[in-house]
């Protein structure tokens, strides 16, 4: 302060305000709104000419209320960090060992080899796209819960058409030309690669999450060990996926029940996250007590 005052800079008591609220680390909201609570509390004089208390109390609530939040907010993330870091390495793992290993799985799939890759690419190309806007829409735990929902949808239509578990409807076979056998390896291989789109889009989804919710979600980790965290769910998700390629070259259909299993494990973790917010995008509360100040100021 001394040195902006040599230099002629405004050190008013707005400046100085300001100033206090970037050091303190106060939501930027709520000091504004202490800052018009406490010049209104300095219009409202009593007919002894002092500021009235109560406007500036409540400013204060707010600030206090905020700061507690926080605190007990920080609090929680460094209790839960092992926690967390359990559980996004198992969705790492399992969007990154899911995605190559259907990858792999192309040249073993019913069909055709070019018409199987042209519906994975449209199918990553969609995921993104798409993908971004959903996560944006839903948060982490719905699109955990949807992108890992759609890998088993997928990888379960897979295992019936390649064991054959439950036939192909007659009127499906109708459509196709040729004797009984025939029409099925035909409808098969017609079927494959639309269920293998739903359950690539679903791999690249899930994907997009774990980057998404790692780098940008601040419930996970605190900003002082997140590239330690998503640096040890990488080399451990990394790890895994190295024996993706093997395990596409067991008899079938073992590769497509691991590609099942390991999609239901990250289903089932993603119904253990919370959509939780920090305390300045959940202030319930202080928004009522702001809007119950907002009537208080207009009507002085």
């Amino acid at each position: 302060m001394k040195i902006a005052e040599f230099n002629g800079v405004n050190t008013s008591d707005d400046f100085q305000f300001c100033y206090d609220q970037e050091v303190r680390n106060i939501d930027p909201l709520n000091a504004s709104r202490r800052h018009e609570l406490v010049n209104a509390g300095n219009e409202q004089h009593t007919d002894e000419g002092e500021t009235s208390p109560d406007i500036v109390d409540e400013a204060t609530t707010l600030e206090t209320q905020r700061y507690e939040e926080e605190q007990t907010f920080k609090q929680n993330l460094a209790n839960n960090y092992q926690s967390n870091l359990v559980k996004m390495t198992i969705m790492w793992s399992a969007g990154s060992f899911s995605n190559y290993l259907l990858n792999f799985m192309n040249k073993y799939l019913e069909g055709s080899l070019f018409t199987n890759n042209y519906y994975e690419g449209i199918a990553s190309m969609l995921s993104v796209i798409l993908g971004a806007y959903i996560y944006s829409k839903f948060g982490k735990k719905k699109s955990f819960i949807l992108s890992f929902g759609l890998c088993i949808i997928g990888g379960v239509c897979i295992f019936v058409l390649e064991t054959g578990a439950v036939p192909i409807p007659d009127s499906y076979l109708a459509m196709f030309t040729g004797s009984l056998k025939v029409k099925k390896i035909k409808a098969v291989a017609s079927l494959v690669p639309k269920v293998t789109f739903i359950a690539k889009f679903g791999t690249g989804f899930a994907f997009l999450c774990c980057y998404q919710a790692s780098f940008s979600d601040d419930t996970l980790f605190a900003s002082d060990v997140r590239a330690t965290a998503i640096g040890s769910c990488q080399v451990i998700a990394r790890g895994l996926t190295i024996l993706a390629p093997e395990i596409t070259e067991l008899k079938s259909p073992r590769p497509i029940m691991s590609f099942i299993f390991v999609s239901t494990l990250a289903l089932v973790t993603s119904f253990t996250f919370s959509e939780d917010l920090r305390p300045v995008d959940n202030g319930i509360k202080r928004t009522q007590l702001e809007t119950k100040n907002n009537k208080k100021l207009k009507a002085i």
